[in-house]
């Protein structure tokens, strides 16, 4: 068993680059880590999205006090995309990566690690509960054989 948490713990740590000044062709890995699902964390604002060609990503900077309460950026004023495409066409060939350079590289990358941290625990429990879920079908089946006179 431990092996297995093992397992699926490094395969989630080489699925996401989150440190140094990597591009990523897209934002497929990120997307999958929030479940798609745009959201402010502190004061920076996670917008996801789709294309015909894959899943998007930009990161806003908020003004200090700002609430974002919907799945978009929209008309909120003063904001700055820090994170998003840096180069080539997009739908096609975009790259992603920083637009700025600050303080909340950091926070992404510790909000990265506390995603990570929790998808690692929620498969762990998931492989716990898929193990004990099969352990107690073969010592109800063992039983059955057992109680055959």
């Amino acid at each position: 068993m431990l092996l297995g948490i093992m397992k699926i713990d490094r395969e989630i740590n080489i699925k996401y680059t989150t440190k140094g000044d990597k591009k990523m062709k897209g934002a497929k890995e990120y997307y999958d880590l929030f479940k798609g699902k745009s959201q402010q964390i502190g004061r920076l604002f996670f917008q996801f999205h789709t294309h015909a060609r894959g899943k998007c990503l930009e990161i806003y900077l908020l003004p200090d006090g700002v609430l974002v309460n919907s799945n978009r950026i929209g008309s909120t004023t003063n904001v700055v995309e820090i994170y998003g495409m840096i180069s080539g066409q997009r739908g096609w060939t975009e790259e992603y990566g920083w637009l700025y350079k600050g303080k909340w590289q950091d926070d992404f990358n510790n909000i990265i690690e506390q995603k990570l941290a929790e998808e690692i625990e929620n498969k762990k429990q998931a492989s716990i509960e898929r193990i004990k879920d099969e352990n107690n079908h073969k010592q109800n089946i063992n039983k059955l054989l057992d109680s055959y006179n």
